[in-house]
């Protein structure tokens, strides 16, 4: 399971840093939103993209890590293999 959840975290990251990426004017050139913007994304795309890199992957990296056992953040108490697939069904 730890294995599973450094795994899941480290995609996470480079998601993250893509997101991030796209926030600092990163051509988007179709990999993001739906490819529906040529060159940069517009600006509430890019803060929507800098809300995702700085506040929800990392949250979700915890999480995962969290529930994986290999770490102790306690971002929510007691996630356990239901709490996971309530996390995958979002």
């Amino acid at each position: 399971m730890r294995i599973a959840a450094v795994v899941a975290a480290s995609l996470l990251g480079l998601i993250a840093v893509f997101q991030l990426a796209l926030a600092l004017g990163m051509p988007a050139r179709r990999m993001a939103w739906g490819g529906q913007e040529e060159g940069k994304l517009p600006v509430g795309l890019r803060v929507a993209s800098a809300v995702a890199g700085v506040v929800i992957y990392p949250l979700a990296t915890l999480l995962i890590l969290e529930a994986g056992g290999v770490t102790d953040f306690e971002v929510v108490p007691n996630v356990g293999p239901v709490g996971m697939w309530v996390f995958t069904g979002l």
